[in-house]
């Protein structure tokens, strides 16, 4: 009926954007499946003049290849694919920037890390294990239901330029309002009279007076001094400098509060994680956040604020085929649920010949979301193409024990969906090593920097550092698009590949 409802609004609306929830969603509960395809419908105008704009420009410039689009699971789709289903692209540039966080780690042997990504108005928090992300199908967008496949990350309003405030109780609050770009923090001077974080960082001796971005951007110190002096040290009766530290303190526990919150809903305590800490302001809160969560390290990759670039040149193609089944997971069902797989299979070999994947290339992903019988709401599970229904009951009980923390022996299990994700794999640059003939060693500049008291701190610049280096705090390492706060008493080894 959708499908006849389309036919007819082409014909007599033939401009008009349509979208189907049957294509959009394809699965049951129908308020998702409506909050989903109403958001896609909405969004859609914009997105087909934007991306039409976009793929012509390119075209001018001489760029042959088409372009594709980032997707909210970390993967790429074609523009026109995009433009049908621009829903699909919700937080995808968080996502590119968990897919660039994984394969660093994987490279530097840490599979299992925490990422958090610090920009200047919002921190985005995903976790990885065993050198892959996590995903989910569940998210709210603007405070509408979205349903689509997408990498599991939630952001929470701190960024560098999030405002600090004092609330009606005289509780000294950071976020989730930032100053943003324009005018920005205090000491952009470019008229912004809101006190950030950056503002709190400046002051401290934490970023760089001498100007970010390589100091091409110069920073005005005094007004950002002048402005903490009057809106919090004096109302609150304290110094300039814990007004400061104060600051940072409140917007890390924030940022640890939403680690703790990724962490505890996949049941996992952050002790057995690495923190990766990227975004132009990561680095700059990793050893503040850290001490709130307690993650065995933190590891800081080489152009941190670059990250989510990083990740789409690491992004393969991809497209998830669904179907909802509901049904028993026993014999009978496991024989049907094969059959499902195979014709979703059919779809996706479909989809990816008509972009000119090779067979050799292309992959899939089979998922099964399934619960005990009696529960409202399902869990995905991954499952190899041979694997038998008693390797998926034993999987699946191990997934729901440690996301909730029980299994129940011998309950039936129902199977809601099977989702096939169809992975056209691209070519990628390799993971190198960093090339220690271009480092150019050079002795560290200091500075004051304040760490509960004023200390000398030895300033790094990052490109000068070589792998095997044993950089001391109370140290800063600076770099063109973010800073590495190193505290007294912490130290950072320089690996093979630059990290940190």
């Amino acid at each position: 009926h959708e499908r006849q409802a389309r036919d007819i609004v082409e014909r007599v609306f033939p401009e008009a954007l349509v979208s189907l929830s049957s294509d959009v969603l394809p699965e049951f509960r129908e308020y998702e499946r409506t909050s989903t395809t109403a958001v896609n419908a909405y969004v859609a105008p914009r997105m087909s003049a934007y991306l039409n704009s976009f793929v012509e420009r390119v075209g001018r410039l001489g760029v042959k290849p088409a372009p594709f689009i980032v997707h909210s699971n970390g993967g790429m789709l074609p523009a026109p694919v995009a433009e049908q289903f621009p829903v699909r692209t919700c937080l995808s540039g968080p996502a590119a920037g968990v897919v660039g966080a994984a394969a660093v780690a994987r490279a530097a042997k840490a599979p299992d890390i925490l990422a958090f990504d610090v920009g200047g108005t919002s921190t985005d928090v995903s976790l990885v294990t065993g050198g892959a992300p996590l995903f989910t199908s569940d998210r709210l967008v603007a405070g509408h239901p979205v349903k689509t496949p997408a990498i599991d990350v939630n952001a929470i309003g701190a960024g560098g330029g999030s405002i600090a405030w004092i609330d009606d109780a005289g509780v000294l609050k950071v976020g989730p309002k930032s100053a943003g770009a324009d005018p920005g923090p205090v000491a952009y001077g470019r008229g912004g009279d809101q006190v950030t974080l950056t503002d709190a960082n400046i002051v401290l001796g934490r970023l760089s007076p001498d100007g970010l971005v390589g100091g091409r951007m110069r920073m005005d110190v005094d007004a950002a001094r002048t402005a903490i002096q009057g809106r919090f040290a004096g109302p609150l009766g304290a110094s300039l400098e814990i007004c400061a530290l104060g600051i940072i303190q409140v917007a890390a526990a924030n940022i640890a509060r939403a680690i703790r919150a990724v962490s505890a809903a996949r049941g996992q305590s952050p002790k057995d994680f690495d923190l990766f800490a990227y975004g132009g302001a990561g680095p700059l809160l990793a050893t503040d956040v850290n001490n709130e969560v307690g993650c065995r390290r933190i590891i800081a990759p080489v152009e941190p604020g670059a990250m989510c670039a990083r990740g789409i040149l690491m992004s393969d193609l991809s497209f998830d085929f669904v179907a909802t089944e509901l049904y028993a997971a026993d014999d009978a069902g496991w024989a049907k649920t094969a059959a499902v797989f195979a014709g979703l299979e059919s779809q996706a070999r479909d989809w990816l010949d008509r972009e000119n994947i090779s067979q050799e290339r292309q992959r899939f992903q089979r998922f099964i979301e399934a619960r005990y019988r009696g529960q409202s709401f399902e869990i995905p599970v991954e499952i190899a193409a041979a694997a038998p229904l008693e390797t998926f009951l034993a999987a699946f009980g191990d997934v729901h024990e440690r996301q909730y923390g029980y299994d129940i022996p011998g309950r039936g299990v129902e199977i809601v969906n099977c989702r096939l994700s169809a992975i056209g794999e691209i070519p990628k640059a390799p993971m190198r090593a960093l090339d220690v003939s271009k480092v150019t060693p050079a002795p560290p500049s200091r500075r004051e920097v304040y760490f509960g008291e004023w200390v000398s701190a030895d300033i790094h610049q990052r490109p000068n550092l070589s792998p095997g280096m044993v950089v001391t705090g109370p140290a800063i390492i600076e770099e063109m698009s973010s800073t590495t706060v190193l505290p007294p008493g912490w130290f950072a080894n320089i690996d093979a590949f630059g990290n940190l």
